[in-house]
């Protein structure tokens, strides 16, 4: 460049050869001003010219490439600016490695794709690859354009990984320790780490307290793709503490964890510290007088020594008295009470220093709590009585002018209403007033004016107090300044790869310059989250500005991408399936654009069926879908969905395949959550059966079609989808079926559930939930208009009534047959549901491990059962002529029908018409719902009390603990 600038500045020598300037063809200026330049720099008449116009593109343009060229009648600059990094994709044949990888070279997204870039990029991913034993690992970089940026491609050749040869310490293991290292291992730094971590914690549970352990260090040799590994320190001495005292620690504790009063902690090395502990856990104990004398150190071996302490405890001391000087306010009960010093049931306090403080600070903080500010309890003095072991404590309190609260003005507020703002003092008229009082009330009024976008808000407390009487009437004076309010500055998107930025943006609440709403702000980042796009999502704000006398806010989106393929699969059982195999798989945000494709496939066991002509169906599923959100642009997401499917109930066999469309949508503004789903439904169903079970049952020959419309709507106003403990859920669907949609059947059908909960106190919940689903106006194609087989509800099991088994409850239909091989007559029952189900669940939560573990005790009621139109129908088709092997024709039994509006004017249907069982549950939880195991009893085998009945339900021998229903159920919505 200087040597370009001289052989210029020779031509330029003289005015004459003044010449104009311009950029060359194929400059890529990004930040330049060229009508600035142009003015500041006409023309080049001087190699000072030159010189000063290259540096004013530098500062412009600081890492772009700049050049000058003389053209004859002219200058030519050209000024190439560097490209950004907009992608870096890592491929990789271990998985684990690629996932490192990236994670630590995403920050090289946006800087300028220079030589040192990428440079420093290799040398990050070598040292990933280090870090997991990979030492011979080749990396090739490549780089294309992409995204008006550049795009880096490293490809990682693995190769072997390296394992350790050779394990050199510098110092001896003691006996009984043994090497957390071993020849052939991988050369991982992290697990290397980690085992060194574990030795040390078991020298120091050894006695060697004086330990020092360097950083493990490894020595590649990559002719062999070895390494040695070199443990450098010194253990030091082996430290033991032994203490002779009179007193040990006495009680079931001591006996299994050991004498903890004559105890020091490992850690502590220095036998002056030593001595501080015991006395501290001595004087922790009562024993005020203690003295602590050290004995000279004992040295059983080279390697150990041996602290000795001799301890004098002195009498243990118990409170037995305590007296309160100037105590009006309060009683000498309940000062003695709030304070700790109570005697229990069998003993008084044990004495201690920390004892007396604490109950000094504890009756000042209810002193303040009750209005007196002023008020001071001092050092209590201490008397003691070596003889007897008695303490008396005496308290002095000066309490002072309690403060009675006369009321709020307000001023200078707008946004909220005044009676809003003194419903958020929360103290009466004439009631103590405390410091903690207006500590609250001013936080509260912050998050109020916060949620309607004011940010700037100033407050100005001031108490005007009447001191005239024996209290201090305090009247508070707010005056509040608002400012402006807030608005949604510039929102930007961070840490997007493979999604486009419009897929954040459409799913935010709000828009730049909508007026500020924190509300809207946890919405959108919920919004972004149930995408299952982001493994992590955050919404902050940036630097406030502000300007025309309005605050800005401007927001920052930081997402972290998810892995955008799953695939899962096991082996599982049930108790209806008993052994099944289950494989999912999903494929997120195809195209950037976050659509997903997803499918699902089960083999099961189906234990519970009844074979067919010797034969035996295997369980099957099979079924893909798809996700396109944003339908057209709206914020509608359609889902397609087929399946194939194959189910053996106890005496028939189900095969179906399904088709279904369905477009949501989350109603943005509305609180609580609620979505709306419309869907269409395309099925075909062929059932099995024998013949006398057909008849039973009213299975019709051949394929039924269904063709369904309906619409969906669920409003979630739970505080927790895991473990509600408030709130409500409500779902409801109506839909209808019909024959000029090309199906074989025609009905509309309604369903309403509602759960609600209701926190009694800490952990203790109380739950009920209601549902109920009817099929009305059926009617069939060639058939009786009672609603097939695949279409009926059915009742009892984990998810309806738990004390009955799976399937067991509602209509019973028999059917008596003559097997024509071998003369032998046959009764069966069936249970195959209804076209109504009624359901209603009563439970008592209380959660033993916080966000892990609970029990519930649970009540549930529950029968499906036919229309009365139904039963006549069914009873009709049975009294026809018996068909071939049958002995008489099928019966109904069992059947009791009522309308779900029938439990307000008869609500003794809840147990005269239903079901009901109680028992317990375990229920492990987690943020999807609990998964539980529940052991129920029924309350009776029979309904309408009846003693005995043709057909009773549960266990025989239900009365007894064995009779007990085991269900387990997994992430149910109660």
């Amino acid at each position: 460049m200087r040597f370009l600038i001289f052989m210029l500045g020779i031509l330029l020598a003289h005015p004459a050869w003044a010449k104009p300037w311009e950029f060359a063809p194929g400059s890529r200026p990004l930040r330049l001003n060229v009508e600035d330049l142009q003015r500041d720099f006409p023309d080049i008449q001087t190699p000072e010219d030159l010189s000063n116009l290259l540096r004013a593109i530098n500062l412009a343009e600081p890492m772009a490439e700049v050049s000058a060229e003389d053209a004859g009648n002219r200058i030519l600059i050209k000024v190439i600016s560097a490209d950004t990094v907009s992608e870096v994709r890592i491929y990789s044949l271990t998985r684990s490695i690629r996932l490192a990888v990236e994670n630590k070279v995403n920050k090289y997204v946006g800087l300028t794709n220079t030589q040192e870039v990428r440079k420093q990029l290799q040398e990050e991913i070598f040292k990933v690859l280090k870090e997991h034993s990979y030492y011979l690992a080749k990396v090739q970089i490549a780089e294309r354009p992409h995204r008006g940026g550049i795009l880096y491609e490293a490809a990682i050749d693995e190769g072997w990984p390296c394992t350790i040869a050779r394990i050199d310490f510098s110092f001896p293991l003691p006996p009984g320790i043994d090497n957390p290292y071993r020849i052939g291992m991988y050369c991982e730094a992290d697990e290397i780490r980690n085992r060194l971590t574990e030795l040390e914690a078991e020298l120091v549970d050894a006695g060697y307290n004086q330990q020092r352990i360097q950083s493990p260090d490894l020595v590649f040799d990559p002719r062999t793709n070895t390494a040695t590994l070199k443990i450098m320190g010194t253990l030091g001495k082996k430290i033991q503490v032994r203490i002779i005292s009179p007193i040990k620690s006495v009680g079931l504790i001591s006996t299994i964890f050991g004498d903890e009063l004559n105890a020091v902690d490992p850690s502590i090395t220095d036998p002056d510290a030593m001595a501080s502990e015991i006395m501290r856990q001595y004087k922790a104990q009562g024993y005020d007088d203690v003295e602590i004398r050290q004995l000279p150190p004992h040295t059983p071996d080279t390697e150990t020594i041996e602290y000795q302490f001799e301890v004098r405890p002195g009498p243990e001391y118990l409170v037995t008295e305590v007296q309160f000087e100037g105590l009006n306010a309060l009683t000498q009960e309940e000062a003695t009470d709030v304070m700790g010093l109570t005697a229990g049931l069998s003993n008084q306090p044990i004495f201690s220093q920390d004892l007396a403080q604490r109950g000094r600070e504890t009756l000042q903080a209810i002193y303040k709590e009750r209005g007196f500010w002023d008020a001071k309890v001092f050092d209590p003095r201490v008397i003691k009585n070596p003889s007897t072991g008695e303490v008396k404590l005496v308290y002095v309190v000066r309490e002072g002018k309690r403060r009675l609260y006369d009321g709020l003005v307000v001023t200078g507020n707008k946004a909220l209403p005044t009676d809003v703002i003194e419903s958020m003092l929360v103290v009466d008229k004439k009631e103590p007033l405390a410091w903690q009082h207006l500590i609250d009330f001013e936080k509260v009024l912050r998050q109020a004016y916060r949620s309607v976008g004011y940010l700037q808000v100033q407050m100005n407390l001031e108490l005007v107090q009447n001191r005239q009487f024996r209290d201090v009437e305090t009247k508070v004076v707010l005056n509040i300044q608002e400012g402006a309010r807030s608005k949604f500055g510039e929102i930007s998107v961070k840490g997007l790869v493979k999604t486009d930025a419009d897929v954040v943006t459409r799913e935010l609440r709000f828009e730049e310059g909508d007026w500020f709403d924190p509300e809207q702000v946890e919405e959108s980042r919920q919004a972004l989250v149930d995408l299952g796009l982001f493994s992590s999502v955050s919404i902050t704000p940036s630097e406030t500005k502000t300007s025309s006398g309005d605050t800005t806010v401007p927001y920052t989106v930081i997402v972290r991408e998810a892995r955008s393929g799953t695939v899962s699969f096991g082996p599982g059982w049930s108790l209806s399936d008993g052994m099944r195999f289950t494989i999912e798989s999903a494929y997120n945000n195809i195209g950037g654009r976050g659509r997903k494709i997803f499918s699902k496939g089960t083999l099961s066991e189906e234990k519970s069926q009844t074979p067919l002509a010797d034969k035996t169906l295997l369980g099957r599923y099979v079924g893909v879908g798809y996700i396109e959100p944003w339908l057209f642009n709206f914020p509608v997401d359609g889902t397609l969905t087929f399946n194939h499917q194959g189910l053996a109930r106890d005496t028939s066999w189900e095969v179906s395949r399904a088709a279904e469309a369905i477009a949501s949508h989350r109603l943005r503004n509305f609180a609580p959550r609620t979505d709306l789903s419309l869907f269409s439904l395309y099925k075909e169903v062929s059932v099995e059966a024998e013949e006398g079970v057909k008849r039973a049952t009213l299975i019709e020959p051949g394929i039924l079609q269904v063709r369904e419309i309906g619409l969906r709507h669920v409003t979630d106003g739970r505080n927790n989808l895991g473990w509600p403990t408030r709130g409500f859920r409500l779902a409801t669907e109506l839909s209808l079926a019909d024959f000029v949609f090309g199906g074989d059947i025609k009905y509309n059908k309604w369903s309403f559930s509602f759960n609600v909960y209701h926190e009694f106190f800490e952990n203790f919940v109380l739950a009920v939930g209601t549902s109920y689903t009817s099929y009305n106006n059926i009617k069939r194609r060639d058939a009786p208009n009672v609603l097939p087989t695949s279409e009926r509800l059915l009742s009892g099991g984990p998810e309806t009534n738990r004390g009955f088994r799976e399937n067991t409850l509602g209509p019973v239909l028999t059917s008596t047959t003559r097997d024509e091989k071998t003369g032998v007559i046959e009764t069966r029952d069936n249970f195959y549901g209804g076209s109504r189900l009624a359901s209603q669940r009563l439970e008592f939560r209380y959660q033993l491990v916080q966000d892990t573990f609970a029990l519930t005790t649970f009540f549930d009621a529950n029968n499906s059962f036919f229309s009365p139109t139904e039963e006549r129908l069914i009873r009709e088709d049975f009294a026809k002529a018996p068909a071939e092997a049958e002995i008489k024709p099928p019966e109904l039994y069992d059947n009791e029908p009522y309308q779900l509006d029938d439990l307000i004017r008869h609500p003794q249907y809840l147990w005269t018409k239903n079901y009901l069982s109680y028992g317990i549950a375990g229920n492990l939880l987690t943020p999807l719902g609990s998964a539980n195991i529940s052991v129920g009893w029924p309350w009776r085998r029979c309904l309408n009390n009846a003693e005995d009945c043709p057909y009773p339900r549960g266990n025989s021998n239900y009365r007894q603990l064995r009779g007990a229903v085991i269900g387990i159920n997994v992430g149910a919505t109660f």
